[in-house]
């Protein structure tokens, strides 16, 4: 039996570390902006830009006087760092009290003397305050999830149809309209913006204070397909072997049966996929709601978090965990759907 040297079993050995670290560092420079944006919505809204940057969030210090709560600073005075506590904070002028010496009484400094001390806590009410301050929160979260949930579905019957009919049938100048169909990803949106904004004004969809009449800007054209789609489903459809269909027309079935009854529950992976895809992309549409949902009644959370953040002085801690329960439910979508995500991307593009 022969042996593998030692050295090329360590060269390998030392190869899959270094591709493990290097995945790992770009893992990691992903991931910090959404570690600080977590750590930025439980912060005060002052200490959000604290320089340096830290990622543990620091809640100010009180100390009970009397059976009040006051805020805890440091102050340096004739050559000591006394630890005071601010009774009143007037303009540029603290009343404070050294909690050293507390018989002293109080004493007068400027605001600008003073550091606040702070200690790592989490400001949990930063969500709630968000929620409130949003308004119709509730309200724009339905009408998100309504509006993705109706577009998957249109998307799902439209495209998985059409990619059936271009991997699973022959017809003449079949190859030439797919060809055809991929060329219209490279349309951009403001070439067709004009003459569909024109179309949608004249059926009275634009500025309709009813949601789900102004959301059939959006529904209407995902019943209709994308080439996106069409494409990931022929690919993967083109994968499933072709004798299983010969098999079922031998025993009678249909075109629309052999669809419904062999290649859909053959095609999970890539269906969850599509799903992932178009929910990411319609939870993350700015521009859309932007251009066509003028009422209040029919935003969307991606409309709403702008607004919120354009229509008053930005408190940042506020404006992060808005952002962050925006957040949530692309990420647990993506977590219990990751397994059929990949598998359905990584078959589809190798064949």
């Amino acid at each position: 039996m022969r042996h593998r040297p030692s050295s090329i079993v360590h060269r390998r050995w030392v190869s899959k570390v270094a591709q493990t670290l290097l995945v790992i560092l770009v893992g990691l420079l992903f991931f910090v902006p959404f570690v600080w944006m977590v750590a930025a919505s439980l912060k005060t809204s002052k200490d959000v830009f604290t320089i340096p940057p830290t990622f543990i969030p620091q809640v100010p210090r009180y100390a009970t006087i009397n059976g009040q709560p006051f805020p805890m600073f440091t102050l340096a005075r004739d050559g000591q760092t006394l630890t005071v506590a601010a009774a009143k904070i007037e303009g540029n002028v603290a009343t404070v009290l050294d909690l050293n010496n507390p018989p002293a009484g109080y004493f007068e400094v400027e605001r600008r003397q003073l550091f606040e001390l702070t200690q790592p806590g989490a400001m949990l009410g930063n969500y709630p305050d968000a929620l409130e301050k949003m308004g119709m929160f509730p309200r724009f979260l339905a009408n998100t999830l309504f509006l993705s949930v109706a577009i998957i579905i249109g998307g799902l019957i439209s495209c998985s149809l059409a990619a059936y009919g271009f991997s699973r049938i022959d017809w003449p100048g079949r190859d030439a309209v797919f060809v055809l169909v991929l060329a219209t990803i490279m349309l951009p949106f403001w070439v067709t913006f004009v003459p569909l904004f024109i179309t949608y004004k004249q059926l009275g969809w634009i500025d309709s204070s009813a949601p789900y009449k102004a959301y059939l800007i959006f529904i209407v054209p995902a019943f209709c397909g994308n080439a996106f789609d069409i494409f990931l489903l022929r690919q993967f459809f083109r994968t499933i072997p072709q004798e299983l269909s010969d098999a079922a027309r031998i025993d009678g079935a249909s075109e629309f049966g052999i669809y419904a009854r062999i290649v859909l529950p053959l095609s999970k992976p890539i269906i969850a996929t599509v799903i992932v895809t178009t929910f990411l992309y319609v939870w993350n549409d700015f521009q859309g709601p932007l251009l066509y949902l003028n009422t209040e009644e029919t935003w969307t959370l991606a409309r709403a978090l702008t607004v919120f953040y354009q229509s008053r002085r930005v408190d940042w801690n506020l404006m992060m965990a808005a952002s962050v329960l925006f957040t949530i439910p692309v990420i647990l979508l993506f977590f219990f759907a990751q397994r059929s995500f990949v598998e359905g991307i990584k078959v589809s593009g190798i064949k």
